[in-house]
């Protein structure tokens, strides 16, 4: 895969995590009595999809943009983080702004406690 095509995935992904986040959002509030529009364990389990295939594509453009060569002496081969895991890409428990604690299963990587 090129750069490029990783650079459009991911941005796609990302749109796809903050319009599931905005259904989530909004499937969550509703009166009692009423019953949710939408499956809320079936959208949080398209969002975890998505938030693995978005943490996949971002390893992999930092390693690419690890080892990139800019010219003949220099190189980009810094310390770039390719792991930390979910946390990272979607800024830990905070990701689901909108939710009461305990609305979103606890499958972030941030240890327990601290959200």
């Amino acid at each position: 895969m090129k750069l490029a095509e990783a650079l459009s995935l991911r941005a796609d992904a990302t749109r796809r995590v903050e319009q599931l986040r905005t259904r989530i959002v909004a499937n969550a509030r509703f009166q009692e009595g009423e019953e949710p529009t939408e499956d809320a364990a079936a959208l949080l389990a398209e969002a975890g999809a998505v938030l693995d295939e978005l943490e996949g594509l971002i390893r992999r453009i930092n390693r690419t943009n690890a080892v990139t060569q800019i010219g003949p002496d220099v190189s980009t081969a810094t310390e770039y983080p390719t792991s930390g895991g979910r946390a990272g890409v979607t800024g830990g428990c905070g990701a689901w702004p909108g939710l009461r604690p305990g609305a979103v299963p606890r499958r972030c990587a941030v240890p327990s406690g601290t959200c």
